[in-house]
């Protein structure tokens, strides 16, 4: 009898928490977690000249242009773990949207392969429950 009262008293407070954190979140149908995206950013590869980054340099200044024959990286902040679309979008077609999954923080890099179009946009979507949407934004480049 008194092992089955020491469970008892460890359960209850167990069956407690979980029925409270089933309330508080983590529910598909529930409410959509507020996000946004504080910042968005390109920036050079650490290593120059390579066709692909896989780190960050230094950052392009606004008002600068990417290169165009080497690869370059475009970060995104966001707080919290969500998924990132992104799409390049050239005047000469759509681009495909890429997905990555993060906390906090998400990059991609691109290369432009000597720029055959004249306008970029990088586009990136933070997307909640059911593809909705819960913050965008975009870089912008035009080049002569």
């Amino acid at each position: 009898m008194h092992a089955d009262k020491n469970w008892m008293r460890k359960a209850v407070p167990a069956m407690i928490m979980v029925a409270a954190a089933a309330c508080w979140g983590n529910d598909p149908g529930g409410p959509i977690p507020p996000t946004r995206i504080t910042r968005l950013q390109a920036f050079y590869c650490a290593v120059r000249n390579a066709a692909q980054c896989q780190a960050r340099g230094d950052s392009i200044p606004s008002g600068t242009l990417p290169p165009t024959t080497e690869a370059f990286m475009v970060w995104v902040w966001h707080p919290g773990f969500n998924t990132t679309n992104w799409r390049l979008i050239s005047s000469l077609d759509s681009g495909e949207p890429q997905q990555g999954l993060a906390q906090d923080s998400n990059a991609k890099w691109f290369n432009l392969n000597g720029a055959p179009a004249k306008k970029y946009t990088v586009r990136v979507e933070i997307i909640g429950p059911n593809d909705v949407v819960l913050a965008k934004d975009s870089l912008h480049w035009e080049y002569p």
